[in-house]
């Protein structure tokens, strides 16, 4: 067995084992992040502003289907439909770079904080477990685009709404449910359908559009997007007053 005082002064053995050692040390930190530390400190900025973002891009998404005013049937805005995808890709992978640093996110054990500052968890185990039981479902659940404004559920439902009584009068034996989306090939003329579904003037006793008669009177077969849009939001405003 070779012993530190058998390794003369300057050795290059201890120079080497130093190095080694060290080398070591600087590897084992690389792998978990410290939560104060400067580089998260600048990503958290980061990433709250993907947040803000992605809750802008996803009331996009129910503003795609749009009614085709004079052959009453139902199209997508294509140009709406990839705009609101890639951002919202884009918005996503910020997220998913989020769970993945929160897996190397180091924590302060709760027993050390007693003693100044704490004692910075390195365990990796120990770090998945507490994600795992704390934001991690969260985190997942905001990847997907869910709905943010009251105006935008309220556009997409009136869509809805009248999608309802579409079917409802085409329940006869002479009528194509498919000739309610635009561009099916059925030589099939809608026209009934703006008596049986009336929205300008109103007729609630042959169907009750209800609180969605307004959006479908003004702006669901608009194919101005900033138009629905402002008129929408502003709708929400008034209803959350």
């Amino acid at each position: 067995m070779l012993y530190s005082k058998d390794i003369p002064s300057g050795s290059i053995f201890k120079f080497q084992f130093s190095t080694n050692s060290s080398a070591g040390v600087s590897k084992s930190k690389k792998k978990v992040l410290d939560p104060e530390g400067p580089f998260l400190q600048r990503w958290n900025k980061i990433f709250v502003i993907s947040c803000i973002v992605a809750v802008s891009v996803d009331p996009l998404f129910f503003y795609i289907p749009v009614i085709d005013g004079d052959n009453n049937c139902l199209y997508l805005h294509k140009k709406l439909e990839i705009a609101a995808s890639v951002l919202r890709f884009f918005t996503d992978i910020f997220y998913l770079v989020h769970i993945v640093f929160q897996f190397r996110t180091g924590f302060i054990a709760p027993s050390s904080r007693v003693f100044g500052r704490g004692v910075l968890v390195k365990d990796l185990s120990a770090i998945a477990k507490r994600y795992l039981s704390s934001y991690f479902l969260i985190d997942i659940l905001a990847v997907f685009p869910l709905p943010q404004i009251l105006g935008a559920f309220w556009y997409f439902l009136s869509i809805e709404r009248e999608g309802t009584c579409w079917r409802k009068a085409c329940a006869q034996p002479d009528c194509k449910i498919d000739s309610l989306i635009c561009g099916q090939q059925n030589n099939q003329k809608n026209s009934f359908l703006g008596v049986a579904c009336p929205i300008s003037p109103k007729n609630g006793t042959i169907f009750d559009l209800g609180i969605y008669l307004q959006a479908l009177q003004n702006v669901v077969r608009s194919k101005k997007f900033l138009e629905k849009f402002f008129y929408c939001f502003w709708w929400g405003l008034q209803n959350l007053r």
